[in-house]
């Protein structure tokens, strides 16, 4: 039971990092299928795999492009 609760205390710190670096709350990342959103780093695209979900991180310059897509 203790290695249970610290695997659940991990993965919600992984998703509070997350949410904080990636510009997205916690409860978009408990949902499934695909989230882009963007990222105020240039040139940049980051996709992250958690679960169910697919995060798409895209600076501006590149996100209509990514979205269309």
């Amino acid at each position: 039971m203790g290695e249970n609760m610290n695997k659940e205390s991990i993965i919600e710190k992984v998703k509070k990092y997350i949410s904080q670096n990636y510009n997205c709350s916690i409860e978009e990342l408990e949902k499934s299928g695909l989230k882009i959103i963007k990222n105020n780093s240039q040139n940049k695209l980051k996709i992250l795999l958690l679960y169910d979900l697919v995060l798409v991180s895209s600076s501006e310059n590149l996100y209509e492009m990514v979205k269309e897509n």
